[in-house]
């Protein structure tokens, strides 16, 4: 898994002020998303996916 996408996406959230309480939160489960999407790059994941996942939570 490439970390620079989760990393810039914390970049993000630190400078919107985000709490270290959420941003692991976050960092959590979009690290487990990306694991289980492993047969897909990144660039290949769709919105449909991200919302289906977040449906899952």
């Amino acid at each position: 898994m490439d970390n620079k996408y989760l990393e810039k996406f914390i970049d993000i959230l630190l400078l919107q002020r985000y709490s270290d309480k959420s941003i692991r939160t976050y960092k959590f489960h979009i690290s487990f998303f990306l694991k289980v999407s492993v047969k897909y790059s990144p660039e290949e994941i769709t919105q449909k996916q991200l919302e289906d996942f977040i449906f899952w939570l």
